[in-house]
């Protein structure tokens, strides 16, 4: 049951969450979303519906869900920037009510509604809903599971596995996640027998046959599962060697840690020292602590092993988790009202201010995982605009990840414009941006030594040059 104070939040919240997709409906396609949304869609929208296989030079190995629900939706409104980001409204509303009820199972107080706030405004998650993302689907369907199996709905439960095991191969290890959780669980809070374990089991079968289903179905077409050699971001895929794995973890400890994060941590370093011996370690809190080392473990493989897997969002589940679990550990500690409420508003200020940290240019920020990155479209825009005013070709200017490419893509446009492919040595034009992370400090410097700079347009703490050779 919700009071009134609960139901107005949510009301309120809604609203809010519908004027920021008002905000960013028009914003083009950013970062991963241009393959693993628009690419995918394009090419059902253009090619029907009579094969589940993608064209090698997108095919990443995932179930194609994304590609498939924006493309149905483009269909039946028309395809358009707008339609894409609303796409994402249900998913965005979903993640705030099941985030709510989250909460609202581990903290019984009136801390729910700040805490809820707290939750929500991590940068990572609403930089992801300002883009046309598949992990605001994974989110929703994580939370939802947790959900499904602290307040026991079955049929929610299997909808949520089957979502997940629909949305990305990364689903289905979030999957596996949700399934260890849920035994775990049994095993604390009641006498686990093998009865009750095939009978929480079996709520996995039909998640666990459609993803068996796509993976058979995905290696009869294409002889491998995951990724191989010859696709276009194998890169990503080497092995890390002793240093990188080395290199990794700091990287995964900074990402944990990134864009305000940090504050979270300190707080509850300061909690632990100052009231480690009336601290209530019980139920509420290792429950709470098993969902996010669940979580954070089943995140290390790929990140650690790997040269090109540490972008924030992949931590987005064990970060979520860890929000948690930090708001458990104030609601358990026996201060005062007043502090505890003191100290997640703190909390949420540090969150949102981490949306103002960027890095030096030789140092790579994430941008997909903070709302820093927001002047880009508009940039993006004055950028297009000067280079069309001035009769410089598309083509002729190079750009980088996330600019280069076609504008049928990126920006829905009906013609066949493109940026081309960054080539320093060879290009007549350079765009160059703070927000592309994908060049070398050689390149940087050369950059700014050899070119001629043509216009620069600046907005917040993002810029954009164009440069002549």
């Amino acid at each position: 049951m919700l009071n009134r104070n609960e139901k107005l939040f949510l009301g309120s919240a809604s609203i809010i969450y519908a004027l920021f997709l008002l905000c960013v409906q028009d914003h083009v396609f950013f970062w991963d979303t241009i393959q693993l949304s628009s690419r995918q869609a394009h090419f059902f929208f253009e090619n029907g519906y009579q094969s589940l296989q993608l064209p090698i030079d997108i095919d990443s190995g995932h179930p194609p869900f994304m590609g498939l629900y924006l493309s149905s939706l483009w269909k039946i409104f028309g395809k358009s920037l707008t339609v894409s980001h609303w796409a994402m409204f249900p998913f965005i509303i979903g993640i705030l009510f099941q985030s709510f009820f989250l909460i609202k199972y581990f903290i019984k107080s009136t801390l729910v509604i700040p805490a809820s706030i707290l939750f929500l405004v991590d940068p990572g998650i609403l930089a992801q809903m300002s883009l046309v993302s598949p992990d605001i689907i994974l989110l929703f369907f994580f939370i939802l599971g947790i959900n499904a199996i602290l307040y026991e709905k079955k049929i929610f439960l299997i909808l949520s596995v089957s979502g997940l095991a629909v949305i990305s191969n990364r689903g289905m290890s979030i999957a596996a996640a949700v399934y260890i959780f849920h035994i775990l669980h049994l095993l604390l809070t009641q006498k686990l027998n093998f009865y009750k374990t095939i009978k929480a089991t079996l709520l996995y079968v039909p998640g666990g046959i459609i993803a068996l289903l796509f993976l058979v179905y995905h290696y009869r077409h294409t002889g491998w599962i995951g990724f191989h050699q010859n696709m276009p971001w194998a890169g990503l895929f080497e092995r890390a060697d002793s240093y990188g794995i080395i290199y990794n973890m700091a990287t995964l400890i900074w990402r944990m840690i990134d864009f305000g994060r940090l504050t979270l941590y300190l707080i509850a370093l300061f909690i632990l020292i100052k009231w480690r011996k009336k601290i209530n370690f019980k139920q509420p809190f290792k429950t709470s602590a098993l969902l996010f080392l669940i979580t954070f473990i089943l995140s290390l493989p790929t990140f650690l092993l790997y040269t090109g897997l540490t972008g924030h969002r992949y931590l987005i589940p064990a970060i979520a988790m860890a929000s948690l679990l930090y708001l458990v550990l104030i609601e358990n500690t026996p201060m005062q009202m007043g502090l505890k409420k003191a100290l997640i508003y703190i909390s949420i200020l540090g969150l949102l201010a981490g949306n103002f940290i960027v890095y030096p240019i030789k140092i790579s920020t994430g941008w997909d995982a903070t709302l820093a990155h927001l002047p880009y479209y508009k940039l993006r825009n004055d950028m297009l605009q000067y280079i069309d005013n001035n009769n410089i070709k598309p083509e002729e200017v190079a750009a980088s990840f996330p600019a280069a490419g076609k504008f049928k893509y990126i920006a829905l446009s009906d013609d066949d414009k493109k940026l081309g492919e960054v080539g320093i040595d060879t290009c007549k034009y350079l765009l160059y941006s703070n927000i592309f992370n994908t060049f070398s400090d050689a390149e940087i410097d050369s950059i700014f030594q050899n070119g001629k700079l043509r216009y620069e347009c600046k907005s917040g703490q993002v810029i954009m040059r164009l440069y002549e050779f």
